[in-house]
């Protein structure tokens, strides 16, 4: 990856879905920090995220010594207690963090994430769920990414009636007001295709608009 576009992060909690996370970022070539008060979770993840260290990250003591300031983004993905993530939130923000990005389990848990000064909440289990369950309903459904109410980006398998026509000719936009973001051919993402571009068998497209749109477009 460019150093230009290289970002630094801080992960605290690496429990499921915070190693995931500090993982995948190390993989994409990005600095990690992962943290976890369970030194026996730190050595396991020692040689599969960029750093690690053993803190407990709800004593602001501790914390301070990190310089949260300096990465891009701080992410709160603790699960156990929900105390404690909103307690770490409330310090990271305290600490002049750039970016705070926090795990919830519940809307109650994420307003309050809010309102103690999280830039984004997530929701790793329901948005996988819904991933799941727009997988699993539809046979061309790839994956699914909500971005806004009822406006998401899907990576979808394109039914026979949009297969060697250009995207010019399905007219996705005045038609659906569905917008190709890209199409995925033998593994590879063309994101910039032209309007000229037949779309043959084995092809994905990346597709944004709302979600009934692409509903249309899947039952054409």
């Amino acid at each position: 990856m460019p150093r230009r576009n290289r970002k630094s992060f801080l992960v605290i909690g690496l429990g499921r879905f915070g190693s995931s996370l500090a993982m995948e970022l190390t993989r994409l070539g990005h600095e990690v920090l992962g943290i976890d008060r369970d030194m026996a979770i730190v050595e396991e993840f020692r040689d599969e995220i960029g750093e690690v260290m053993q803190m407990e990250a709800s004593n602001p003591r501790a914390i301070i010594e990190l310089a949260v300031g300096s990465f891009d983004t701080c992410i709160v993905a603790t699960g156990s207690s929900l105390a404690e993530s909103i307690l770490i939130t409330m310090h990271l923000r305290d600490m002049d963090a750039q970016r705070v990005v926090a795990k919830a389990v519940s809307e109650q848990h994420a307003r309050v994430l809010e309102k103690v000064g999280a830039d984004i909440v997530i929701f790793p289990e329901r948005d996988m769920g819904r991933r799941i369950a727009h997988s699993l309903a539809s046979s061309h459904l790839v994956d699914f990414f909500e971005i806004a109410p009822d406006v998401s980006v899907m990576e979808i398998a394109p039914p026979d009636s949009m297969l060697h026509k250009t995207l010019q000719e399905l007219e996705l936009r005045p038609r659906f007001g569905i917008t190709v973001l890209g199409v995925k051919r033998d593994g590879q993402m063309d994101t910039n295709p032209l309007a000229t571009t037949r779309i043959l068998p084995g092809d994905d497209l990346l597709v944004m608009g709302q979600e009934a749109a692409v509903e249309r477009l899947l039952g054409s």
